[in-house]
């Protein structure tokens, strides 16, 4: 199995035996277990999960310790957004369409005119009567995913 080449990590190790689990440190040649992240932390000297590189660059070791923050502010944001669009699909009103409704008040699906936004929203409401959580966010994110294959911008106001 070939190493992810876009993760920074490897142009630091090499894989040890076929396998991405079991990665050898360029500056060292210490053999971590437990893949890239590992190994990125062994280079920024994050404690905790295994012994910090002694021949790394003071500045390699700060590079990778910034590059281990930005990936876990990234996968935060992304947790968050997921938390308030699954709060959002639990809020019995989120799904209340009705007549009166303005643009404003109905989730921006950009490509959609305003009748089918109301009933893609009718639809989901349907569908969440039927699914439980974990049910939802699967049935979201097909729906989102359909959506953008075929062209549509989706811009999901308030989540």
């Amino acid at each position: 199995m070939a190493p992810k080449q876009r993760d920074i990590g490897w142009e630091h190790g090499t894989p040890v035996g076929g396998s991405r689990k079991l990665v050898k440190c360029n500056y060292c040649g210490k053999q971590v277990h437990g893949g890239i992240t590992r190994l990125k932390q062994h280079i920024a000297h994050v404690p905790g999960q295994v012994e910090g590189c002694l021949r790394v660059s003071k500045e390699i070791s700060q590079i990778m310790r910034r590059h281990l923050s930005e990936g876990s502010k990234e996968r935060a944001a992304i947790k968050s957004k997921k938390d308030r669009l699954m709060r959002s699909l639990s809020e019995e009103d989120f799904y209340e369409v009705t007549e009166e409704d303005s643009d404003n008040e109905i989730e921006e699906v950009g490509g959609l005119e305003g009748v089918e936004r109301r009933q893609l929203k009718q639809a989901m409401k349907k569908v969440v009567k039927w699914l439980g959580d974990r049910q939802k966010e699967l049935i979201l994110v097909a729906v989102v995913h359909s959506l953008q294959d075929q062209g549509v911008t989706v811009d999901c106001v308030g989540v």
